[in-house]
């Protein structure tokens, strides 16, 4: 058997025929070439697997699921399947840079002890557009305050990880339909710092449809459970952040579905228990600013 690569990278897919390919390529196009590339069909109804079939490269495999379980259930299966010592995520409709696994891997050397994750900017492209939206991450000196804040940083295609974190603090949970991602980021700063990159290295396709309000409701109290002890260990500030947060996530599901009345009650909530969210507001009210929940 070969020794295992420094990296393993994972993208998860349902459905993505006609995206997943220029996701491959620009894996198989880095700079840095020390990895394998684990694919999970996730239970595609859809020529996935045709999709992948011009691709000979030996350092990519493909893992199914009988059935569709969620971005979650899929990623897990990769991280357990994977060998790297690090783990790099990209989602199957976006595409990275050409050095984007570069120049992480050497922000993570760098960075060494504790931190256990680098995340790096993006490029936004919207649907039905072609210029390209800048989306640096800034750094900060309470990660865990930021994210409690709003999760607009992508995970999914801008996060590397040391393998050893995921043993520290326990895989995605799989019971989440949406925010697996947010309450992963959570768990890790709350313990560790987040080694940054401010330039974009990813380019991040965003669809215009939004999830049902009973997806977000659900996943919002189990987001509000898990972590309101962790919250309130922190300070009075972070459970009063949190409580905001729900309460604008819940606004906005509503306000993306047509039910302004709810909207309005859920957000007003949220600006009461934090009002500098305001500029969140007038963000997302604008077409600016992205949240975890926005990802299929």
């Amino acid at each position: 058997m070969t020794s295992p690569p420094l990296i393993s990278v994972v993208i998860p897919a349902y459905n993505r025929a006609d995206t997943i390919a220029r996701a491959i390529r620009s894996v198989l196009g880095q700079s840095f070439a020390d990895f394998e590339l684990i694919v999970v069909d996730d239970g595609s109804s859809d020529a996935l697997e045709a999709a992948l079939a011009p691709f000979a490269d030996p350092r990519l495999k493909l893992l199914r699921h009988e059935r569709n379980r969620g971005a979650a259930a899929a990623r897990n299966t990769a991280i357990r399947a994977s060998r790297g010592e690090l783990v790099a995520f990209l989602d199957s409709d976006d595409e990275w840079l050409p050095d984007k696994l570069a120049r992480q891997e050497a922000r993570l050397a760098a960075a060494g002890d504790p931190a256990r994750l680098s995340l790096s900017g993006y490029m936004l492209r919207r649907e039905g557009r072609s210029s390209l939206e800048a989306r640096p991450l800034a750094e900060v000196s309470d990660w865990y305050l930021r994210l409690l804040l709003v999760c607009d940083v992508s995970f999914g295609s801008c996060a590397l990880v040391r393998r050893d974190a995921f043993t520290e603090l326990g895989l995605l949970d799989e019971t989440l339909q949406r925010f697996e991602d947010w309450d992963w980021l959570l768990r890790y700063c709350a313990k560790r710092p987040i080694a940054a990159l401010s330039e974009p290295l990813a380019v991040v396709h965003m669809a215009a449809a939004w999830p049902s309000v009973a997806a977000v409701d659900a996943s919002v109290a189990r987001i509000s459970e898990l972590h309101r002890e962790e919250a309130a260990r922190h300070s009075r500030a972070a459970i009063r952040l949190l409580r905001s947060t729900m309460s604008f996530e819940r606004g906005v599901a509503r306000a993306r579905n047509h039910r302004p009345a709810a909207a309005a009650w859920y957000l007003s909530k949220a600006l009461l228990l934090h009002p500098p969210r305001v500029l969140r507001l007038r963000q997302r009210a604008s077409g600016g600013g992205r949240s975890s929940q926005e990802r299929a």
